[in-house]
């Protein structure tokens, strides 16, 4: 190995053919003895063996140059981002200085988290997971560690005069390395190019390869009616409340959304997920199963009509057909078909493990709700329900494991001390269990 190729190796304008590895870039290093050197660094380290001045003077320039050689290489080496399969969107800083106005930078957080996620090779963490970090002041390696991710990207927006201003950044941990930075403007009808022009900016910075069918998700985009937009993102804002005034505010506004622009498959989609959620066991009982998934049923189709690609709507449809309707080759079909078009969705990997359940293949329902898990890390139902699947499979030491876990997210979170309970009460542990289960 001579100077010239170590030189030409660390320069290489195709990326994949430079040092992979510093290791590499140091043994070929190593592997220059004076004998093989240049024959004009020989004759000038021979005449320097005559005259120690100009020896010492050479020897340094000589280490001078490995040095220079050293830290191009290394600038080079780790200035080249590696692809990434894991990332996390905190969540957006509102600039307004407008508590009124959270809605709008939580709603964007959503919606680039919802663009992302329909990106099959990208582990994507779900808004209910990274919402724990609004205002939380924590260093970006920890949070990264927290959520297994390679990336974060931080972003701040902001509403004036029609227009919305967004800057994002992308942030590769645990070095918190900047690796792209861009700011956009739009006016708010263009407001859904813009989160497709900002997803797919982060896609090439993590050199993350898009399918043909990915390409056209992300470029599917409309214009929208700014107020009916604005509708949509409180609608959504008060339904992932997870509380009885949120599901009410949530579901009214969505109708709202839906009266300004009955065009926009969004509020349809929104309305159908909310009501869904408000007939089946998480809503809280609001509304009766034969009063909710009816209309949800009914909304979901609507939101197909005006865009069959939206996952959330083919979600929502699952939950009709598996709660309601019990049609399970329905359900399995529009499972199936949501995961196509969005691998991201926890709730639609939850659902599809108690399908799994019902039609008896335990180790794929295990399997689903570990899914759901990966991209809802910090939400204890997910954690809770796989314990709840081991206890069903009578992996005992595995359901106490994840039912703990939960606990450690929520200590008082009541499906993770029912689990616990249940699994204490088989192995016999009968004070524990009735400790728990009280």
């Amino acid at each position: 190995m001579i100077i010239e190729q170590v030189v030409g190796r660390a320069l290489e304008k195709d990326p994949d053919k430079r040092y992979q590895k510093i290791e590499e870039l140091a043994n070929d290093l190593k592997s220059i003895p004076e004998g093989i050197l240049p024959e004009e660094i020989k004759v000038r380290l021979r005449k320097a063996k005559l005259l120690k001045r100009k020896r010492a003077i050479l020897c340094a320039g000589v280490a001078g140059l490995l040095v220079i050689l050293t830290v191009i290489a290394l600038t080079l080496f780790t200035g080249r981002a590696e692809a990434m399969d894991s990332i996390a969107v905190l969540p957006m800083e509102n600039l307004s200085g407008d508590p009124n106005q959270e809605y709008f930078s939580d709603g964007i957080t959503d919606a680039l988290i919802n663009e992302l996620a329909k990106i099959s090779a990208l582990r994507v963490i779900s808004r209910t997971s990274v919402m724990r970090y609004k205002e939380v002041r924590k260093s970006l390696s920890e949070i990264a560690r927290e959520l297994n991710v390679d990336a974060v990207v931080e972003a701040s927006v902001l509403t004036v005069g029609g227009k919305v201003q967004i800057r994002a950044q992308l942030i590769q941990v645990p070095a918190e390395q900047n690796l792209w930075a861009q700011s956009y403007e739009r006016e708010i009808s263009n407001i859904l190019v813009l989160q497709s022009e900002v997803a797919r900016a982060i896609a090439r910075e993590i050199k993350v390869k898009l399918t043909p069918k990915e390409e056209t998700l992300l470029a599917s985009v409309r214009p929208v009616n700014p107020e009916a937009y604005e509708a949509y993102l409180k609608g959504m804002f008060y339904l992932n409340k997870f509380t009885l005034e949120g599901f009410e505010k949530g579901l009214a506004y969505l109708e709202q959304a839906i009266e300004k622009d009955p065009t926009n498959p969004l509020p349809y989609a929104g309305l159908a997920i909310g009501t869904s959620i408000a007939g089946h066991g998480l809503g809280f009982g609001l509304v009766p199963p034969g009063e909710a998934f009816p209309p949800a049923k009914e909304a979901a189709l609507k939101a197909l009509e005006l865009d069959e690609m939206l996952a959330e709507a083919h979600t929502a449809l699952a939950l009709v057909k598996i709660y309601y309707e019990w049609d399970w080759t329905g359900a399995e079909k529009a499972f199936k078909r949501a995961l196509e078009l969005n691998p991201n969705i926890p709730e639609a990997h939850r659902h599809h493990a108690w399908y799994f359940v019902l039609i008896g293949r335990m180790d794929d329902a295990i399997a689903e709700m570990k899914l759901a898990q990966e991209v809802d890390p910090l939400t204890p139902i997910y954690t809770a329900e796989l314990g709840w699947l081991y206890w069903e499979a009578k992996q005992y030491g595995k359901a106490i494991d994840e039912a703990q876990k939960s606990l450690e997210l929520d200590p008082n979170f009541p499906v993770g001390l029912h689990v616990l309970g249940r699994v204490y009460a088989e192995k016999g542990m009968f004070e524990k269990a009735f400790a728990v289960l009280k």
